[in-house]
């Protein structure tokens, strides 16, 4: 979805007409329109006069809302690195790579100690059970 689009729906939630968006920005309303429709691609000094008069943020403007989810930006990571030469993405793909391993590694560790100190526990347990279990044998 773009710009235009978003401009429109926000413009729309508010329950603006288009002439009072112009107003409100000081756009003539023919340059708004063509924004909407996505005729024409609005100025940053545009841009910024609408992002104001509608009293948002200009990330509700400028990205969809699955970018603006928690790991929105990791999306837009994502499409940037697709930008890049196949040399960098390749990097790019090494290092996250070495780190996703690491966090397992982690991950297996945290498990390792877990299971150790439960052993442990089970253990201590055991030694206390076996006077009990003495005790059961000679009473019966």
């Amino acid at each position: 979805m773009g710009i235009g689009t978003r401009i429109r729906q926000e413009r729309l939630k508010q329950g603006l007409e288009l002439k009072e968006l112009a107003k409100l920005s000081g756009i003539p309303e023919r340059t708004l329109a063509d924004i909407e429709r996505e005729v024409s691609s609005p100025r940053a000094e545009n841009l910024k006069k609408v992002i104001i008069s509608l009293g948002c943020s200009a990330d509700q403007i400028m990205f969809d809302d699955d970018e603006l989810t928690e790991d929105g930006d990791l999306a837009l990571l994502v499409r940037e690195l697709g930008k890049t030469e196949e040399e960098t993405r390749q990097t790019v793909k090494r290092v996250i790579r070495a780190m996703l391993v690491q966090e397992r590694v982690f991950e297996l560790e945290k498990i390792r100690n877990f299971d150790d100190a439960h052993r442990e526990e089970n253990k201590q347990r055991q030694n206390l059970a076996m006077p009990l279990k003495r005790y059961e044998k000679t009473s019966k």
